[in-house]
């Protein structure tokens, strides 16, 4: 019997299939579904965590730690995979394959099969790990085919072109798709967004309530009501608690990957998950080492990027409200933010509603082209599809 996105419930395995093999997370995922690794559990009293040795290390941070309760993606298992074709002129994508190939199979037992349809024939969902961003739109295209919930890890593409292509091809066919950067999942990001809203939900001294909505007039706080749709409406309240961001993170560049879709996607998804969607204008500033994204959402909320080539190897930031700003930074969190995002992923695998709507995740898209473009052009850019302004090139700001 298969369950609503073609899970085989009576087996009570989600059975995974892996496109794109030339990708260091590939291991971490691997290890977590397959490799018996304990998952995460909160140790009794804070450790100091020393971080990640770079920032490529950081930003594929998924050591897991002590023994704990089975995360949401025990049931999961990553069962066969095709490597995929490494580009050429991306060292990091040709230098590095044959070895996580070879990691997969001998140390993971994942069938490594050579095209994407004998991997049809053995999964009930795919993760779309390729990570040149170049190769995505004919891969998600071939995938979507099958009308199989697919995950696509970051960029979900290095253009707005190709992200409506392949919109357009999950429509057709029926395949749900969720795509989010890691850092998205943070835990210190999600602390910082109630820490916010908290406050604001709180009057001046009194309690604190747990969710980070407080209950509507006349409504006790134990009232019954579907838990996705609690959560839903207590994370449009969070959001809209945030009244600003400026986050940090290491920015570099890869001359292939289309600018700021390489690195930036990182901190562009914490701004989105912090300040919802929204954002009209994009102005970028860069010199050799360093970078300043300023987005302004469309009810005058702004947030800042600023990213670095030389040091600064750490995610942080702060988040402002009207009666707290929070700073933060990610490494500073025990959980790794690669087993955060993995337990959303695979609930939205599983059949679960996706944790990032689809039309945030084009919204993303747009804002670091934006930002790419006015990095080159030294102007502000609207947004396409804007709800203020489509217009593909303003006038220089005085």
């Amino acid at each position: 019997m298969r369950g609503g996105n073609g899970r085989d419930s009576s087996a009570g395995v989600l059975r995974i299939g892996m496109i794109g093999l030339d990708n260091p997370r590939v291991r971490t995922f691997a290890r977590l579904l397959n490799g018996g690794a304990a998952p995460y559990m909160a140790p009794p009293a804070a450790a100091a965590n020393p971080g990640a040795a770079g920032a490529a290390a950081q930003a594929d941070r998924g050591a897991v730690t002590a023994p704990g309760p089975a995360p949401a993606f025990a049931g999961a298992t990553l069962t066969a995979a095709w490597p995929g074709e490494p580009s050429p002129d991306f060292p990091l994508s040709a230098e590095r394959l044959d070895g996580f190939v070879r990691e997969l199979q001998s140390d993971f037992g994942v069938a490594m099969l050579d095209s994407i349809e004998a991997v049809a024939k053995e999964c009930d969902a795919w993760m779309l790990e390729a990570v040149d961003g170049r190769t995505r739109p004919e891969l998600f295209g071939i995938m979507a085919a099958y009308g199989k919930p697919i995950f696509v890890d970051k960029p979900f593409a290095l253009s707005s072109g190709d992200a409506e292509r392949m919109r357009r091809a999950a429509a057709r066919y029926g395949a749900p798709w969720m795509s989010a950067s890691s850092l998205r999942h943070a835990e210190a990001l999600s602390e910082a967004i109630r820490a916010v809203a908290d406050a604001e939900a709180s009057p001046a001294g009194g309690p604190r309530f747990s969710l980070a909505e407080p209950p509507a007039a006349g409504e006790s706080q134990l009232s019954p009501e579907p838990q996705a749709a609690r959560a839903a409406r207590s994370s449009a309240f969070a959001r809209s608690a945030v009244r600003g961001a400026d986050l940090y993170g290491p920015m570099p560049m890869q001359p292939t990957q289309a600018g700021y879709f390489w690195y930036g996607i990182h901190t562009a998804e914490m701004l989105l998950r912090a300040l919802g969607p929204g954002c009209v204008e994009v102005f970028a500033a860069r010199t050799q080492g360093h970078d300043v994204l300023t987005g302004i959402w469309a009810d005058g909320r702004i947030g800042t990027i600023r990213g670095g080539r030389a040091g600064g190897e750490s995610f942080g930031g702060t988040l402002h409200g009207t009666r707290l700003s929070h700073s933060f930074e990610v490494r500073a969190s025990d959980k790794p933010y690669l087993e955060s995002q993995l337990e959303a992923v695979i609930a939205f695998l599983a059949g679960g509603p996706g944790p990032v709507d689809p039309r945030e995740t084009l919204e993303i898209v747009r804002f670091l082209e934006a930002a790419n473009r006015s990095a080159e052009t030294g102007v502000r850019v609207k947004l396409q599809g804007s709800s203020t302004n489509t217009a593909q090139a303003p006038d220089k700001e005085a």
